[in-house]
């Protein structure tokens, strides 16, 4: 098992509910098995002992419920196990990763965070959701700080759930933090309120301990004049090849061809051979070959130009989801963005009253804007989310 495990931001930020501390045991575990350098996923192969303290029917039963969970997840509209499984009388917890998420869990993507879980047992599995969320905005150049997160995208990262209380949160984050920085994981956080509700906080990134890889050593270069050098530098220099000198000939131009004039007479008198020789191989001795064709097989009718072509149907991104199941999608993904939740559900109405007009913009709009979160920069991203919108459903 590898001390390390790795998920791209992407997957990292994607709204889960709480996991249970044997859930999250496994969920770790699993991804501790893929090597940092596979480039095909691996088969899952886990012991009980790493898993569970005491074998007996009661642990069995919250393995399987918990294998259950997580066969249950999603991430990106897929599940990231494929099957999990422990069979009667063996020691071994086996399974298979889902394909279709190869690029995440291969870190092939652009951005992906990489944690050390060897020897860090935290006791609440909200503590890992939490250092994993921080670590997903560590740059290697950037400041240690993450963007203003609001109250609502905390509530959805951490619980998947918008009704949780404020005060809950709150405990939640307490606690996490705590347990981070009494394990060596130094994190603060700052909280900013509009008036008495808290607005958002900002928590600086758990430092990263880069590992510095051991460069190749330079080739030697052989120098035309002598340098000082110690005797394990010395390079043995080699005399220059002699080179031969060889005349080459000059080309002579080919002679040009005689041109060929056609006299106009003899054309239909060759137009017409070719013809009867055509009509020869067609109904002479060829008739009974399997492969003779008549000229009606090949015909195709001309197009009616009268009538106007269908029009394509329209592509509307997620539409094997339903039109409810997509909005409710697109109303996460619209706090996760930044936008406010009032804001976020006055949007989701508009466009259920008007499913017409507004269903293809309001997506695609969504879409875009999922697609361009790394591209701009955090101080015009406000601006920028507000201006695509606006594009949609104009001034509100």
């Amino acid at each position: 098992m590898q001390p390390h495990a790795s998920l791209s931001n992407e997957l990292v930020r994607i709204p889960q509910r709480p996991m249970s501390a044997l859930e999250t045991r496994i969920f770790h575990s699993a991804l501790r098995c893929i090597s940092l350098y596979d480039k095909v996923l691996p088969v899952i192969s886990l012991k009980l002992s790493d898993l569970v303290s005491t074998k007996c029917g009661t642990t069995y039963k919250a393995l399987e419920a918990a294998c259950a969970s997580l066969l249950a997840r999603i991430w990106n509209d897929q599940p990231m196990f494929l099957t999990l499984h422990h069979k009667k009388q063996s020691s071994v917890l086996t399974g298979t990763f889902n394909p279709a998420l190869a690029e995440h869990l291969l870190g092939l993507t652009s951005y992906y965070t990489c944690i050390n879980l060897q020897g860090v047992h935290f006791k609440s599995s909200h503590t890992y959701r939490l250092l994993w969320l921080l670590r997903s905005y560590y740059r290697p150049k950037g400041v240690p700080i993450t963007p203003p997160l609001t109250v609502d995208q905390l509530k959805l990262y951490l619980f998947d759930d918008l009704t949780i209380s404020t005060d809950k949160l709150r405990r939640t984050l307490r606690t996490s933090l705590a347990e981070l920085n009494a394990n060596g994981y130094t994190c603060e956080s700052k909280s900013t309120m509009c008036g008495n509700f808290l607005n958002h906080l900002q928590f600086t990134i758990p430092p990263v301990q880069l590992v510095q890889r051991k460069v190749k050593a330079p080739a030697r270069v052989r120098v035309l004049e002598p340098v000082a050098a110690t005797d394990h530098e010395l390079v043995e220099l080699k005399p220059e090849p002699a080179y031969q000198t060889v005349t080459i000939a000059t080309p002579i131009a080919p002679e040009p061809e005689p041109e060929v004039i056609y006299d106009p007479e003899t054309v239909p008198a060759a137009n017409s051979a070719l013809a009867t020789m055509l009509q020869q191989a067609l109904t002479g001795d060829n008739r009974n070959h399997s492969y003779r064709t008549s000229f009606d097989e090949h015909y195709e009718p001309e197009p009616d130009y009268t009538t106007e072509p269908a029009t394509p149907a329209k592509h509307v991104p997620g539409a094997k989801l339903s039109f409810e199941e997509r909005l409710t999608k697109a109303h996460t993904n619209l706090i996760l963005l930044g936008v406010l939740s009032y804001r976020a559900s006055t949007y989701v109405q508009r466009v259920r009253e008007n499913q017409a007009k507004l269903e293809l913009r309001f997506f695609k709009a969504v879409h875009h804007l999922l697609g361009s979160r790394d591209t701009i920069s955090k101080e015009a991203w406000n601006g920028y989310v507000i201006n695509k919108l606006k594009d949609v459903f104009g001034d509100m």
